[in-house]
């Protein structure tokens, strides 16, 4: 089995304050959505919260525009 390096992100899970190098030929980047969940190298779930938080208010929003189009009066008073 080969690994395409092109594909493969590396994450490190660290201190703060530590260095680690990376892999030759494998992109390190400092967060990654694995299963809908979005692990930051800190272990911090801020950005995870605020991705959530903005997909909720987007169908929110959806969800206002087609009760007003079908009813033709706001969901929301």
């Amino acid at each position: 089995m080969t690994i395409n390096r092109s594909k493969t992100k590396e994450i490190v899970f660290r201190r703060p304050y530590r260095f680690v190098s990376s892999i030759d030929g494998v992109e390190l980047v400092g967060h990654v959505k694995i299963l809908g969940v979005i692990l930051h190298k800190h272990l911090s779930f801020d950005l995870h919260v605020t991705e959530l938080l903005k997909q909720c208010s987007q169908r929110v929003f959806f969800t206002c525009c087609v009760c007003y189009v079908i009813k033709g009066s706001p969901l929301i008073n």
